[in-house]
């Protein structure tokens, strides 16, 4: 009887054992993928880093621009009705307008 129990006693270690070595390795398959999802998780936090800086950099040049523009707008709509400019140098396809005096 009791060589029987052994027998049944050490079945059930062998079998503890094997799910032990199981768990282990899946163990460490789940660590090596928690390593490499940082590593991603890392790698795309750099990224997006890198891109809302670029898209800072485009958004004061846009902001440049725009104001150089709109300043140059102002210069262009210059002509003999608002400003000291002579109704001679009125750009060719404006409407020239001569004061009265």
């Amino acid at each position: 009887m009791a060589s029987n129990y052994n027998k049944i006693l050490f079945k059930d270690y062998e079998n503890l054992q094997n799910e032990y070595d199981r768990i282990k390795q899946e163990n460490k398959m789940l660590l090596l993928r928690a390593i490499i999802a940082e590593d991603e998780e890392r790698r795309l936090k750099n990224k997006i880093d890198k891109y809302n800086n670029i898209i800072l950099e485009k958004t004061k040049l846009i902001d440049e621009l725009r104001r150089e523009n709109e300043r140059l707008k102002a210069i262009s709509n210059n002509d003999g009705t608002n400003s000291g400019i002579p109704t001679s140098q009125t750009p060719i396809g404006k409407k020239k307008v001569i004061p009265n005096f």
